[in-house]
């Protein structure tokens, strides 16, 4: 029996030594590596130095953040209207804090331009944690005991994404950083033609039950949390370049509206809308667009092709309305309009014939079956 105990008490402190082992491993290669300051989110990375950085080319207007700006917005509606370079560097799931790293590094704010940013609820909700709805750069920014109670639910997962992020960092200093060439049509914009099924019953696959919510943006939502500070310090040292900007909670469909009218997820929108307007006030050049709460009725399900994502012909009238405001703050002039929450209104906007574009996937809900044929998918 003391055999045993003795094992035991071994078998207990090789296991505490091996997690306090990986733990100190983890702190230190954070620190190590920098990557406070070091990008981790390679393909955004990659699209802003191709498009931008490569090709030495310095826009007037900047499109950047997630896919509702990846898939929203035309850079050359605005080539068109304002007569200006516009380029599009967003990309899935593109946070805040992602850009303002990239950005950092390149060099790109040097010459002010005006930054056009959708930032979707996703980035600030504590509860979004899966590989879709969060960055290395956000995990990296938390202190590492919040990196543990946030993740404590997907561990596992996260050490995998780590280890994958410390590799490719540890081969970037040894090797030198080597950037992969890549095209993107467009500017960088991704359009997508599909029209939304304003006929699916949306109750058939989303449940407004809190404790059911499957879709990733909303489960668990804690918006005024760990993320959200990461959220408004990425913001401050944006704004801290001089760069003009405008924030974006982007229009979702009439059908989506329609539905979740009243609920949870709209009650955490207007809130989020909100504390995006109070975060903008702060900075004499940043300016809050609220596009859930307003501009209803500008859109019809016809312009989307999901429930949440715009497609090409919503896109060139949202970018149209883009335009409207970038003139009406006189953002192009020496004078802007002073910084503030966008006005807002229903009127509906002309929009032209829309091109042709490549298709996007849409992921598939915990149950495992796929929204696509429903127009329902809600990638970020």
């Amino acid at each position: 029996m003391a055999r045993h105990r003795k094992w035991l008490r071994r078998l207990f402190a090789a296991i505490v030594l091996l997690i306090t082992g990986n733990i100190l491993c983890d702190i230190l290669l954070q620190v190590c590596l920098d990557l406070e300051h070091e990008p981790l989110e390679r393909d955004f990375e990659r699209k802003v130095y191709n498009i931008l950085v490569a090709s030495k080319r310095t826009p007037r207007i900047l499109i950047t953040g997630d896919s509702r700006a990846e898939r929203q917005i035309v850079p050359e509606v605005f080539q068109q209207q304002l007569g200006v370079d516009a380029v599009n560097v967003a990309l899935r799931s593109g946070e805040l804090v992602s850009i303002d790293k990239i950005f950092q590094r390149h060099g790109i704010l040097e010459t002010k331009p005006i930054l056009v940013i959708s930032a979707t609820i996703f980035q600030v909700n504590d509860g979004a944690v899966d590989h879709d709805t969060i960055s290395l750069d956000s995990v990296v920014a938390l202190p590492w005991v919040d990196q543990m109670v946030l993740f404590r639910k997907k561990l596992p997962e996260m050490a995998y994404r780590k280890i994958q992020a410390y590799a490719d960092c540890l081969e970037t200093s040894l090797r030198g950083s080597d950037i992969r060439k890549k095209h993107y049509p467009e500017d960088g914009y991704v359009g997508v033609d599909r029209t939304l099924d304003a006929s699916v019953n949306l109750a058939d696959h989303i449940d407004l039950d809190p404790d059911e919510m499957k879709h990733p943006w909303y489960q668990d939502l804690r918006i005024d949390g760990k993320r959200w500070q990461v959220f408004r310090e990425a913001l401050g040292r944006l704004a801290e370049s001089g760069s003009p900007i405008i924030i974006i909670n982007p229009p979702s469909s009439p059908l989506w509206q329609e539905f979740s009218e009243g609920s949870f997820i709209d009650t955490a929108e207007r809130k989020y809308s909100r504390m995006l307007d109070n975060e903008a006030a702060r900075y004499p050049n940043v300016y809050c667009l609220d596009m859930h709460s307003g501009y209803r009725g500008a859109f019809t399900n016809a312009m989307f092709y999901d429930i949440q994502h715009l497609n090409r012909t919503g896109g060139t009238k949202l970018s149209r309305m883009l335009c409207d405001e970038i003139r009406r703050l006189k953002l192009l002039d020496d004078e802007p309009h002073r910084a503030g929450t966008l006005e807002t209104n229903d009127e509906p906007l002309g929009i032209e014939d829309s091109f042709l574009s490549d298709d996007v996937a849409c992921y598939q809900t915990g149950a495992g079956a796929t929204l696509a044929v429903a127009g329902v998918c809600n990638p970020t």
